[in-house]
């Protein structure tokens, strides 16, 4: 275990982050929505709460985007904290004050803080988290922060805000998300780009990443336009912190299948808009509410997962890390644009289906083709690298410990890494790497490197 602890070190901090911030942000907005439900005409916090309070969060986004762009050195502790505080004090006012104006431009404030907060996270996460187990660690960490909502709202009988000591929590998340950041350093130095490409693949780099906004632009859309959340069940009696717990599922098995196969995950994405159709066919029908919500939380879980790790994977390629909340904020637009076509749709079924259907097919257009530039290349590359390896491995008579061995030496791993992720003693990996160079006919690390790469 210690040496486990160890060697994820990094991972498990970046995890912690993700966690505490998510359940942070996640306590204040939910607290606001609870009392725009108190406030505001009847009809209209949904229209507040995820129109309004979502277009808000993207454009916190946005903004993030655009300095960490703009001024990398900004990606700081010291701009966290200034963020953390201030969206920390507009969600406790715009949870407390008395009228109606009051906690609407209070809660917009803190949304679009909270979207510079997110901004920040999601940087850590791809600077930090491996690609093989970002959906995971993301998805785990956001489902334990609504794992732990749901049970800290349970003394306040299903209502976090309601629950004793709602503000001495939010202070000791603070005070926790800051130690961490002061003594594990999420952010990196500011991260220099690739060097500039041609042209026509500058302009193919930059295609893409409009296209892979798109689509989770319409797979946001549409998935909200089957289900957009409608306050009126909360006040009706909905637990929305139970039928969160749907969405803590949905997060986890996003995460596990996106990090064994990033197009299995695309493909599951996908499969999970069938939810939001099958909610659309619910309405009218004798169900209890919770059934819709929770089912829509569950699909919303996959969709979480996948725009974040989309963009976090492209941020990394292109080492654009500003790039890193963009999925996040196509999300949070295709939301608050699901919001808006139900609130102006109300009560007719019929219209609803009909913009559904043709944004559902535009979202098929655009993940196919986004499928077929991402993964289909990327599949033929890694189909042809597993074929001359096992020829190498076979030519050569490498034991399944030599495979591991040279497996991580191709990825420039060091002996002490090597060891550490493999759990043996660095003698041990010397051994094996001397091994190596005897059967390969290599003299250095380095040629037997230049030899593999060369074999046919």
């Amino acid at each position: 275990m210690k040496r486990f602890l160890q060697t994820n070190k990094r991972l498990l901090q970046c995890a912690a982050f993700v966690f505490l911030s998510f359940l942070l942000t996640s306590a204040g907005y939910l607290a606001w929505l609870y009392r725009l439900l108190e406030l505001a005409p009847a009809g209209t916090a949904e229209l507040l709460s995820t129109g309004l309070g979502y277009a808000m969060q993207a454009a916190g986004l946005g903004a993030f985007a655009f300095t960490a762009h703009k001024r990398p050195v900004l990606v700081s502790a010291g701009p966290f904290f200034g963020l953390l505080a201030g969206f920390t004090a507009a969600a406790y006012v715009s949870a407390a004050v008395s009228g109606f104006g009051a906690a609407l431009a209070f809660g917009i404030v803190a949304n679009l803080l909270c979207g510079g907060v997110a901004g920040f996270y999601l940087y850590a996460l791809t600077e930090n988290v491996p690609t093989n187990c970002r959906a995971t660690v993301f998805g785990a960490a956001y489902a334990l922060a609504t794992v732990f909502s749901r049970l800290l709202s349970l003394p306040g009988n299903g209502f976090l805000r309601r629950a004793p000591g709602f503000g001495f929590i939010g202070a000791l998340l603070i005070v926790a998300i800051a130690l961490l950041v002061l003594f594990a350093k999420p952010f990196f130095a500011p991260q220099q780009t690739l060097s500039a490409p041609e042209a026509e693949n500058r302009n193919a780099g930059f295609k893409l990443v409009i296209g892979a906004g798109a689509a989770m632009l319409l797979f946001s859309t549409v998935n909200h336009i089957g289900f957009a959340f409608p306050a009126a069940d909360l006040a009706n009696g909905v637990d929305l912190e139970t039928t969160r717990l749907c969405y803590a599922a949905g997060l986890l098995i996003a995460g596990f299948v996106n990090d064994k196969s990033r197009p299995h995950g695309a493909v599951l994405t996908l499969s999970a808009l069938v939810i939001p159709f099958t909610v659309l066919a619910l309405r009218g029908q004798p169900v209890p509410a919770m059934v819709p919500w929770s089912l829509s939380y569950f699909a919303a879980g996959f969709f979480s997962v996948y725009r974040v790790t989309l963009f976090t994977d492209l941020a990394q390629q292109r080492r654009q890390f500003f790039l890193s909340g963009c999925g996040l904020l196509f999300g949070r637009l295709g939301e608050a644009l699901g919001t808006l076509t139900c609130f102006f749709a109300a009560g007719r079924t019929g219209v609803t289906a009909a913009i559904s259907a043709a944004l559902y097919v535009g979202t098929l257009f655009l993940f196919f083709r986004l499928y077929h530039k991402l993964y289909l290349p990327e599949a033929d590359r890694e189909k042809q690298e597993k074929a001359r390896f096992v020829r190498f491995s076979t030519q050569h008579d490498l034991s399944p410990r030599e495979r591991e061995i040279l497996t991580l030496l191709l990825e420039q791993a060091t002996t002490a890494d090597i060891a550490r992720q493999l759990f043996v003693s660095e003698s041990t990996v010397k051994f094996h790497v001397h091994n190596l160079l005897q059967k390969t006919g290599c003299k250095s690390r380095k040629e037997l490197a230049e030899r593999y790469r060369s074999a046919r």
